[in-house]
This record gives C-alpha cells, structure tokens and sequence, in this order.
C-alpha cells in the first residue's frame, strides 16, 4: 500500500481574501493554532502567507499590521500539489522550493487540502516501514 496525500493532508485549510488586512490574518493564525493562510481572489488560491512573511515583511522592517493587507506580503507565485501525489514527490516540491507548507488542489484546481514538511517528515518513516513488509 502507498500512501497519497490525500490520506494524510490537512483539509480545514483557512483561507483570507488578498484584501484582508494582516491583523485579522494574524489573529485567525493566533485562534486556529496554524502557521499559514493561503490567500485568495475570486475564491482562488494565488499565495500564502506565513509566519515568516510575518516576521520578515512586517516586525523586521518595523510596519504596521493595521495598515497592510494579505496582497502586500502575500508570497507568490503559490507553488501547489495533486491529492493523488506520492509523499515523495510532495518533498520534492518542498526541498526544490524551499517552501514548508503545499497547498493540495482537486482537479479542478480547488483547494482542498493542505501538508507541510513536518507532516511529510512525520509520516515518511511509516511509509518506509510499509514499503518493507
């Protein structure tokens, strides 16, 4: 048996409209426990903002939240993944990237999905272990 990232992807994936403003983005990370927030326009994917855009977008160069929107620090172009990808092929996404977080579309590129490095890093050593047997 081998797994896909459908069986081990994340699907209450929150979402902010590109002119939502980075204050209520940072608080919906805050409330969700979550580290990203993929950015939409129309209801489509088009970037993610993470901590680290956060960190050095907004807190490094002394910004204020309240006056900026996702648009402004959103990171693109948004790189994304199939649900009937291998784990193998989700980290090399990743790895070839240097990104943390894959946002997983349907095949009518919704989104509905997400997994990041350490989902992947967690479950690579059970999939080793099937491979084995």
């Amino acid at each position: 048996m081998s797994l896909k990232i459908e069986d081990i992807m994340v699907i209450d994936v929150k979402t902010a409209d590109i002119t939502s403003t980075i204050t209520d983005i940072v608080k919906e990370m805050y409330n969700n426990e979550i580290g990203s927030v993929i950015i939409t326009k129309d209801n489509r994917p088009i970037g993610i903002i993470t901590e680290r855009d956060i960190v050095q977008k907004i807190v490094v160069p002394g910004k204020n939240a309240n006056e900026l929107q996702a648009q402004d620090i959103m990171s693109t172009p948004l790189k994304t993944g199939s649900k009937d990808m291998s784990l193998l092929d989700a980290i090399r996404i990743l790895v070839l990237n240097r990104i943390k977080k894959l946002p997983i579309m349907d095949d009518n590129d919704n989104l509905i999905g997400i997994i990041s490095l350490f989902d992947l890093v967690r479950w690579t050593p059970l999939v080793q272990q099937m491979d084995m047997e």
